[in-house]
């Protein structure tokens, strides 16, 4: 992902609404499930910058503390959830497509 690439991709997620709760005032934020490291960058660094969502301060916060879900398998799989639709909304939206 070029850095033009990834201030397009960050400037799209910030324009859509919280996850959790639809607010419009969002964080960019990173994958942080369980092996996030085997999702585009070496251990104990963040996931590849597609790995990430939507999200309003207070839900950012409760996700990175793991306040969020049940257990930390219910946690990735909800933020997988939310990471796919994510990138689902930027295709459709032309934001991500398939190069040649």
């Amino acid at each position: 992902m070029t850095p033009a690439d990834k201030r397009k991709w960050f400037a799209f997620v910030a324009s859509l609404p919280c996850m959790v709760c639809g607010a419009n005032e969002v964080q960019v934020a990173h994958y942080c499930g369980m092996s996030g490291h085997k999702l585009g960058r070496g251990m104990g660094k963040k996931a590849h910058d597609l790995m990430t969502i939507p999200l309003c301060r207070e839900h950012h916060e409760m996700v990175d503390s793991y306040q969020y879900s049940r257990d930390k398998t219910d946690h990735s799989e909800q933020m997988l959830c939310w990471i796919a639709q994510t990138i689902i909304a930027g295709y459709e939206a032309g934001v991500l497509g398939v190069r040649k």
